[in-house]
Formats: C-alpha cells, structure tokens, sequence
C-alpha cells in the first residue's frame, strides 16, 4: 500500500508558518512490523520511494541517442516506470554524446548510481537523481534556486560541522526545503526591534543572538523526526546536512 505522511507547523502551533508544512513522504510500505517495550507499543513502517526491487525490477532502460541531450534521454526513461509522477530537471545543456548510451536498470536507486558515476566520469559534472514529496528532482551543480532564508527562530540549537565543508542543523519540522535546495543562514537579532542591550560584561550571551554560520550552503542530506506523545518542540524537527557555498 502507498503511504502519504504530510507535517510541518500549521496555524494554532508554535512558530505556525504554512509555507513550510506540507508532503514530507511518499511512497510504498515494503514491510511493517508491530513492536512492544515496556509499555509503548507501536508500528513500524519501512517505507521505499519505489516499488520496483531486484527481485521485482522495473523497466529502467537508458536509450540515450547521439546528439541527444540528457534531459529528453531521462525524460523517456522515467516514463515508463513512472507515467503518472512529474518530473522536474535542473541540468546544463552539456550532457550529449557522439554514439548511442544504451543502459538497463532494475531500480531507481541503480539508475540514480548509473547516472552519477556516468556523468561525473565523462562530463566531470555529477548529476544527481532523487525522488522527493511525490516528484523526481534532478539537479546538476549549474542548478542554483533562489536561497531560502532560514530565520534565527527557525533554528534548533547551533548548527555544527560534521564533516570538511558539510553543516548539519536542526529546525522545527519543515517540508519546504528539499535536497538540493538552497539556503541562506540567518544574520542574527543584532538590529531587530526591542532587543534589549546589556552591558560589556555580558558580551558571553549576546553571542547568542547570531549563528556562527554564515553565507549560503546547499541541503545534501535530511531526515525528519517527530514523536506524537511529546509536547516538546525539539521533538517535532527536522535535521539537514549541507555543503557550504552555493
């Protein structure tokens, strides 16, 4: 069965702002299974983007012609798989060969490999496939959307550096940003109006008021957390990993 599962903060809860709840997943329960500790007991859902497996395959098959672009090439491929599921493609016009490319994929998730490493390889320029909120995204790195500005209140505690040039951070639950997508971090509550000014001595906490992260990073990675049972508001967030620049 297809499960749809929306969230984000509505009107009447804190921080309400419409603009950033909606579809945070979609796709096919693979398997679910009950559990029981202590006194909890729940349901567990694994959930997959696609139905096609590797003992049930689907038609993925890359006919990519010469003088063909990549775009018309992916546009055929995803078709017949997926007739009824838009497509959106964010990529140069670089991508043609001489010869004809004739590929065969079971999954999504190998013709997603077999594009990255095939484009990265000859055009030196990976493009990336993902299937998000009900729509293929399909993006290169010339594909640069107008950044999104993350609000200080938006934020849950610093973000962090998890890896060389990678950010992770946290906010409250949000289905607006996906991968891909751009952002710029906030420049802090320095100038907003009736900020209370302290003394020298307190110069500690007012660093507070502003994010050690600056400038643009764009989302590569992030996972939604939310727990039905608890009233807090770190528990219904949303965390994002992100390479800097952008």
């Amino acid at each position: 069965m297809e499960v749809v599962v929306t969230g984000g903060m509505k009107m009447g809860l804190p921080l309400a702002n419409p603009n950033q709840a909606g579809l945070l997943l979609k796709g096919q329960v693979f398997q679910s299974y009950g559990n029981w500790q202590g006194t909890d007991m729940r349901l567990e859902l694994v959930v997959y983007p696609s139905q096609y497996t590797n003992d049930l395959p689907g038609n993925f098959v890359v006919n990519w012609l010469p003088g063909q672009s990549l775009i018309d090439a992916l546009k055929t491929t995803l078709k017949i798989p997926y007739p009824n599921i838009p497509v959106s493609i964010n990529i140069g016009q670089n991508f043609v060969f001489d010869t004809a490319e004739v590929h065969f994929c079971a999954t999504l998730e190998e013709l997603a490999q077999y594009v990255s490493d095939l484009t990265a390889s000859v055009f030196k320029q990976e493009v990336t496939i993902t299937l998000q909120a009900g729509k293929f995204v399909i993006f290169d790195k010339t594909y640069q959307p107008s950044p999104i500005e993350i609000a200080f209140t938006d934020l849950i505690g610093q973000p962090t550096w998890i890896q060389p040039k990678v950010m992770q951070m946290k906010t409250v639950m949000r289905a607006d940003l996906q991968i891909g997508s751009r952002i710029t971090m906030p420049q802090g509550f320095q100038n907003a109006p009736g900020l209370v000014t302290t003394l020298g001595s307190s110069l500690p906490s007012s660093v507070k008021y502003q994010s050690a992260f600056q400038n643009n990073f764009t989302v590569t990675e992030l996972r939604h957390l939310g727990n039905s049972r608890s009233p807090s508001g770190e528990d219904w967030a949303t965390v994002f990993n992100c390479f800097e620049g952008g």
